[in-house]
């Protein structure tokens, strides 16, 4: 112990990222007092070992410094095992290996977090007379919430406690306290979808909503990827190409008899042919690049609508507000007079500027 439990702490307290403050919090001591056991000056009270080990997602003997080859080799052996079992369809001999382990290892994290999804999943509950019984997901509701609940005390990896907090969230659901459920699925960076999955159950029509919202979220995130493809073609024919097919897409998903296509979409459509009016640009072909600016600025003064109730069936619950819209950009006013300043400022456009048309664009923008 005189050895060991120093550097011990040390490593683990440096592997998870945890500062000698914050683990002198936990345990009620002085930063001082752990720096002393980090220097083999002192060592902490033996009472103190149990608190150590959960706080760092270990036993006390690896904390010591006993057996940790054996104990680490033994659960990396189990892990494999038991996703070979499942891999393989042998669920019911993967759930008695977790039983097992469980049973030798009811402190380590990684034992508990796949011994509680195996009690989730119960093989024998009858999911096929589902309609005669308690509901599948609460079965075994108190053991679950009593080992998610320590997880989330006293385990620092997040890997581990979003997995938790995802069980717990079913469970609640579950049991229909769908408050607390979606008390834990606002621990989530991103809670939306798991607070529709919770909230559809209540309310069907309020499931509906968070599953466009998710859908139109999900079309941002892709957004953000698409737009440096033309960086890494590197090829102005395909990446017109490309535009125009990402560009009909959203319009054919969202488009109305006038192809607005609300939300933050519209203003995704506009940077399409911008990005295709700047590809002609590269190959020289002005009126190609005016006609998609035209384009553009339709899709650009779209977004400057006070209020837009989408008619799509894939996003007729969502509403587009123009405060919303300014606000994603960053820009305080009009969207019209944004992408107006852009045109005239930036360098690409250059060659456009002593065509009429162009300059029409720009004083529409303007409105």
């Amino acid at each position: 112990m005189n050895i060991y439990i120093g550097q011990n702490i040390k490593k683990f307290r440096t592997k998870n990222n945890v500062t000698q403050e914050k683990l002198a919090d936990y345990l009620s001591v002085s930063y001082q007092a752990v720096s002393k056991w980090e220097r083999n000056e002192a060592y902490p009270d033996i009472t103190m070992l149990p608190a150590l080990a959960r706080f760092f997602n270990t036993t006390t003997d690896e904390l010591l410094g006993v057996d940790n080859d054996k104990y680490e080799a033994e659960i990396k052996a189990y892990i494999d095992e038991h996703s070979r079992l499942n891999q393989n369809g042998f669920g019911n001999e993967a759930r008695e290996l977790s039983l097992k382990m469980y049973a030798k290892f009811p402190n380590d994290f990684r034992v508990i977090r796949q011994y509680m999804w195996d009690l989730f999943y119960d093989p024998n509950y009858d999911y096929d007379n589902h309609h005669n019984l308690p509901d599948w997901r609460t079965i075994h509701s108190d053991e679950i919430i009593l080992l998610g609940e320590k997880i989330l005390s006293d385990c620092i990896d997040d890997q581990i406690r979003f997995s938790a907090i995802q069980l717990l969230i079913m469970v609640y659901t579950g049991l229909k306290e769908y408050d607390t459920a979606v008390e834990y699925a606002n621990r989530f960076p991103e809670p939306d979808e798991k607070i529709g999955a919770v909230l559809g159950e209540k309310d069907p029509e309020i499931g509906i909503y968070y599953q466009q919202k998710n859908f139109s979220d999900l079309l941002e995130k892709l957004f953000g990827m698409v737009i440096f493809f033309p960086y890494m073609i590197k090829d102005a024919k395909k990446s017109i190409k490309m535009f125009n097919v990402l560009a009909n897409f959203y319009i054919g998903l969202f488009g109305d008899e006038e192809n607005n296509v609300g939300r933050h979409q519209n203003w995704n459509v506009a940077e399409f042919y911008k990005y295709i009016a700047e590809q002609h640009l590269l190959l020289g072909e002005h009126d190609e690049a005016i006609e998609n600016i035209e384009t553009a600025a339709k899709y650009y003064l779209f977004c400057d609508t006070e209020d837009y109730q989408h008619t799509s069936p894939l996003t007729d619950r969502l509403q587009l507000n123009c405060t919303d819209n300014v606000r994603w950009v960053g820009w305080q006013g009009r969207l019209g007079d944004y992408q107006a300043n852009y045109l005239s400022t930036e360098e690409k456009y250059s060659p456009l500027k002593v065509d009429k048309r162009f300059e029409a664009v720009i004083q529409k923008l303007k409105g």
